[in-house]
């Protein structure tokens, strides 16, 4: 890597009138020497939005060979993470 990287995604979906949230994946951190990765949906009340907030943050600009499968694991986790469903019930 060229520097620290640190990637933050935030995704609003607006859900059709008639629909609610049944369920929602649970919030999931992963820290480690060289990686944080955290994911939550944050639903807001009232105005049929679900808000979900995901960031990625490699900590070191050079990471060791010997650390390299630490890394790439913590990657791993986090891909997997994303594959997680939201459940929408019609009302």
């Amino acid at each position: 890597f060229d520097y620290p990287y640190e990637k933050t995604d935030t995704t609003l979906y607006i859900l059709p009138e008639g629909t609610t949230v049944e369920s929602t994946p649970a919030k999931k951190e992963i820290n480690t020497a060289y990686l944080h990765y955290s994911s939550e949906c944050l639903p807001t009340t009232g105005d049929n939005r679900l808000c979900i907030v995901t960031k990625l943050t490699i900590k070191e600009k050079v990471v060791p060979a010997a650390a390299y499968r630490q890394l790439a694991e913590g990657l791993a986790m986090a891909i997997r993470n994303e594959d997680h469903k939201i459940v929408l019930k019609k009302i």
